[in-house]
């Protein structure tokens, strides 16, 4: 199988491409979905979301953790009171300073302090909330990465077999031009001979432009095809043309009837991860009309050196506080969430139902695909039987050359027609495992 793939390789690229300066690769389906695995730009955003989406899982740490500041501040002041405070905090105040005068035109007073500070979060229900939220959407980015590699997987697939019925059609062109040219060199021997008129030279001429015409076309098809390819393996290159080292053959493998949709499936799984994040953003809302409770601490050193000074201070303590009410914000905001967690809870069963119908869908045009492959077959079989008795026929002069035309075009659309039910039926195979991947 292996000497035929590559005799028709060689043979479709001494007669259709002429390749100039042009490189080819020749890949096999597992080499495609590897490298579209491995580089796909697609792919790689749906990782780099995994990580954006882990990240904000972190940050919501902070609900547990403290938060530490240090700042080291410099100042000068003639303010009355910050003159007064600037020495009550250096530890620098004396009874002469107690002077009115001086305690209402103070001079100039400047120095410097230190600070550390500390908040340590207690109780924070509408955080506990959010980051039950964040943990889902963690979740979901997984689960939407994962179905992104799966559908790339059939992309791939779907991408090379595209390749191969391009690759295919070129043949099958190639071979109807080559029979188009021969006959007319055969027929302008018959006009020569008296044996034919000049108006079946001028049909049979009229036939060899028509098919130069769709040969030109399918080989810029073959290298649409062989450029997505390329784009999906994130290749750059206007010079490389792939070519498939595997044949167009029907798929033998078999297909389970009526398969249910697998409710573990990671599209159907993130649907319903991304409706648990709305119903966690609804009990935060709500959870924003609760109180807080933060514990804080600081310790300051001042002086009028900027470092080593030894005037120090700290302050500790717990704070409670409750937005009670804000303008009815809290309580739009808590019935907004609640309708779109409603709205995701309807969404999510939209989708699974769609998505059954889809699968039913697809059962239905496998089946029409296998027949369409059965009967293209037996057409194609009849169609070069039926061109073998006109084309001898003919040859004796028994038929007409608008008949042997007709035949000659019939086993082109026979064969094309048998090419593209191949691919139908294996693209509806593999769309179905896509379907019901697990």
């Amino acid at each position: 199988m292996k000497k035929t793939i590559l005799l028709f390789t060689a043979l479709l690229l001494h007669i259709g491409f002429q390749l100039k300066a042009q490189d080819t690769l020749t890949l096999t389906l597992t080499a495609v979905t590897k490298g579209v695995l491995q580089d796909n730009l697609q792919l790689k955003n749906a990782f780099a979301d995994d990580q954006i989406a882990k990240y904000d899982y972190r940050q919501s740490n902070s609900l547990f953790l403290p938060s530490v500041n240090v700042t080291h501040t410099g100042f000068m002041t003639n303010s009355p009171l910050m003159a007064f405070g600037t020495k009550l905090n250096q530890e620098l105040l004396k009874q002469s300073d107690f002077n009115t005068e001086l305690l209402n035109d103070p001079d100039d007073r400047g120095g410097f302090t230190s600070k550390i500070e500390l908040m340590q979060p207690l109780l924070n229900l509408d955080g506990i909330a959010a980051r039950k939220a964040a943990r889902f959407k963690m979740e979901l980015s997984k689960l939407q990465s994962a179905r992104t590699s799966e559908y790339l997987q059939m992309e791939a697939a779907k991408a090379y077999m595209e390749l191969q019925l391009a690759f295919k059609a070129v043949g099958i062109m190639e071979k109807a031009y080559q029979t188009a040219l021969l006959n007319e060199q055969n027929i302008t021997n018959y006009l020569n001979e008296g044996l034919v008129k000049k108006t079946d030279l001028l049909a049979v001429q009229l036939r060899v432009n028509e098919v130069s015409n769709q040969l030109s076309k399918s080989k810029n098809q073959y290298r649409n095809a062989s450029d997505y390819v390329l784009y999906l393996m994130n290749i750059s290159s206007s010079t490389t043309v792939v070519i498939p080292s595997e044949q167009l053959l029907p798929n033998t493998e078999s297909i389970q009837a009526n398969i249910e949709l697998p409710k573990s499936r990671k599209d159907l799984e993130a649907m319903h991860q991304a409706t648990q994040i709305y119903k966690s953003m609804s009990g935060s809302s709500r959870f924003n009309m609760l109180p807080r409770i933060n514990m804080f601490a600081s310790y300051e050193l001042n002086g009028l050196d900027a470092i080593a000074n030894e005037a120090d201070g700290y302050m500790i303590g717990a704070q409670l506080s409750w937005s009670l009410f804000d303008g009815f914000k809290n309580i739009a905001r808590n019935q907004k969430t609640r309708a779109e967690y409603h709205k995701s809870v309807t969404e999510e069963e939209k989708y699974m139902n769609q998505q059954t119908m889809e699968l039913q869908k697809a059962f239905r045009q496998l089946k029409d695909a296998e027949n369409s492959l059965f009967h293209s077959k037996l057409a194609v079989e009849k169609a070069a039987e039926s061109y073998r008795i006109y084309k001898n026929r003919y040859d004796q002069g028994m038929e007409k050359t608008v008949d042997l035309l007709s035949n000659e075009t019939m086993v082109q659309t026979t064969e094309l027609s048998y090419a593209e039910s191949i691919f139908t039926y294996n693209y509806m195979k593999t769309y179905i495992q896509f379907l019901t991947t697990k």
